[in-house]
């Protein structure tokens, strides 16, 4: 409630119209009218107009991927079903933009595979979509959700569920994208040949890169974020998940 009051506030200020002044366009201004008598005053003495603008624009569409790997157990995970309910309160309730809630871990494919003795070979990607773009979801809905998820954490193939979550959010007709990602360290996987780390860089650094899309990443409890995004944050402590969705909120939804 605490968060979500703030947004609220934050939201109503910023969506109050403001007028600039000193313009090629727009409404005439009086107190301007001395810039045309200026001589040779150039563009200064062509602002004689003020215009109102909105200060705020919310065509923006966001999605929360969450890493469900095996690290995040405990405290870490808390943290970040903390998080995934307070942005789905603020963004989808309060602010009733386009919001999905993803996650991602791998779990054994049919094909075999046991974890005992370290074989991956059955190990692929595993996504959950917590909740669709199309959809609301309740808080208690939300929480049951994540608590089933606990019971799947595994590995983490940062790469393959940011690419996922990437296209999904692509496709939204939001003029603007964001994508937060909630992480505790860096991408690990049994199964996969080469790096997981490299191919997770190179997909984010593609997205920062050449995609409409805006990638954040968010840390918990540890600040592997501050290697992989050129945007993020870092949540330390529980007493600090509030205050730091709200600035990333106004920063990256907001626009301000």
């Amino acid at each position: 409630g605490g968060m979500a009051n703030k947004l609220r506030t934050k939201l109503q200020i910023l969506s109050r119209s403001r007028t600039k002044y000193g313009t090629k366009s727009g409404k005439l201004h009086a107190n301007a009218l001395h810039r045309i008598c200026i001589p040779d005053g150039g563009e200064y003495s062509e602002r004689i107009f003020k215009r109102k603008e909105n200060a705020l624009d919310l065509d923006v569409a966001v999605t929360v991927l969450m890493d469900m790997s095996g690290s995040m157990s405990g405290d870490k995970y808390e943290h970040a079903a903390l998080a995934t309910t307070l942005l789905n309160e603020s963004l989808g309730t309060v602010l009733r933009v386009p919001l999905e809630l993803l996650g991602f871990t791998e779990s054994v494919g049919h094909g075999g595979g046991k974890r005992i003795g370290y074989d991956w070979s059955g190990f692929k990607t595993h996504m959950v979509v917590l909740k669709n773009f199309n959809n609301p979801m309740p808080r208690q809905q939300l929480v049951n959700a994540l608590g089933a998820c606990e019971k799947i954490l595994c590995e983490n193939t940062d790469g393959e569920a940011i690419l996922f979550a990437h296209d999904r959010l692509l496709r939204q007709r939001a003029k603007r994208k964001v994508l937060f990602v909630l992480s505790d360290g860096a991408p690990c996987g049994g199964r996969a040949k080469g790096s997981i780390s490299t191919f997770t860089r190179h997909v984010i650094e593609h997205i920062q890169q050449r995609s409409p899309v805006e990638v954040y990443g968010i840390g918990l409890l540890d600040d592997s974020v501050t290697r992989y995004y050129k945007e993020n944050a870092v949540i330390n402590n529980v007493n600090e998940v509030e205050s730091k969705l709200v600035s990333v909120i106004t920063k990256k939804v907001f626009g301000v």
